[in-house]
């Protein structure tokens, strides 16, 4: 790889990283506004709860918190848990040749499918989402759907304006233009 291309690779991770982080917002709105419709007796604590339960308070800290600051604790493992899906999908989001917001929904579906279907089962933080209840598996794949089409959005001005600089530099001699773009130009 380039020194070029690797540069953005990483530039484009940290981009995802930024609006993956801001996108997690929402997409907490939607999990909260979903939660509240579902039947009672599957209004129990959602998958980022469940992780910061799991894993920090009785792993890390061998006591369950109490409801403020497990509830401050769940949202900066979500935030952060966001921060770097987005660092993953950020590169992919910008190779794949749909709308950027297509594209940060099939990013939100390959974080949901990575975390949910293999990560977290296979960590036994969480069971797989094939036997979770059908109301609650909507709610995690829609949310991360919102997820990822508003990290589309957040991320389509970033690669717009790094397109338009590309092309300025490639005009004014400071830039050679790169094959993709002599195969646009005729």
């Amino acid at each position: 790889m380039r020194t070029s291309e690797t540069n953005s690779v990483w530039q484009d991770a940290l981009a995802g990283a930024v609006a993956g982080w801001l996108a997690t917002v929402p997409m907490t709105v939607a999990m909260e506004a979903m939660f509240r419709r579902l039947p009672r007796r599957e209004r129990y604590a959602l998958p980022p709860s469940q992780l910061t339960v799991r894993v920090i308070e009785r792993g890390e800290m061998g006591r369950r918190l109490p409801r403020r600051p497990h509830t401050a604790l769940t949202l900066a493992v979500h935030f952060a848990i966001g921060a770097v899906g987005g660092a993953a999908a950020g590169p992919f989001v910008r190779r794949l040749p749909l709308p950027r917001p297509l594209t940060g929904m099939v990013a939100g579906i390959g974080v949901w499918a990575t975390g949910y279907l293999v990560s977290l089962p296979s960590l036994g933080i969480i069971r797989t989402t094939t036997k979770w209840p059908a109301s609650r598996r909507r709610l995690m794949f829609v949310a991360h759907l919102v997820w990822g089409g508003a990290l589309g959005l957040m991320l389509a001005p970033w690669y717009q304006r790094e397109r338009l600089q590309r092309e300025r530099d490639v005009r004014t001699g400071e830039m050679e233009p790169s094959r993709k773009e002599m195969r646009h130009a005729v």
